[in-house]
């Protein structure tokens, strides 16, 4: 209320023209008298909010470091997966590309047990194939390695 009343007479002084430069001198020191203990305890509590608001960059930047600490944990953890599971694919293909044209020629051992004129006709051309297609996928399978 005491404040109100001192800002009302400084308005109306002000308004009036009636303002002297003692008068405004006195509302002016009454005013700095008024204002001096808030403006105190507003630094204060400015003091205080830059304190928290510091604090909470603070954790907010831990948050982000711990954040991407456990994603780039994960993240090794999903490569070692994926470097396991490229063996496994890697171990698959070998085996392929020896026991594949392994079983071509297990398939082609009963031409040799028969002698039916026609299967013997077609010995030879089984055998360039099978050779080829053996080069062939060596060849492939070791370029590509």
């Amino acid at each position: 209320m005491n404040l109100h009343r001192h800002r009302d007479d400084f308005m109306n002084f002000i308004k009036l023209g009636r303002c002297k430069n003692a008068a405004l001198d006195e509302i002016l020191s009454k005013w700095a008298k008024l204002i001096a203990p808030r403006e105190l305890k507003l630094r204060a509590l400015l003091e205080r909010i830059n304190r928290k608001r510091e604090e909470v960059e603070s954790l907010r930047d831990g948050l982000f470091n711990a954040t991407s600490m456990r994603e780039a944990s994960k993240s090794i953890e999903m490569a070692e997966i994926s470097i396991r599971q490229n063996r496994y694919i890697f171990i698959f293909t070998v085996a392929t590309v020896f026991y594949l044209p392994l079983g071509f020629c297990v398939f082609g051992i009963h031409l040799y047990d028969s002698t039916d004129p026609d299967v013997v006709k077609g010995r030879p051309k089984f055998l360039i194939t099978i050779i080829v297609i053996l080069v062939a996928t060596w060849t492939i399978t070791s370029v590509g390695y």
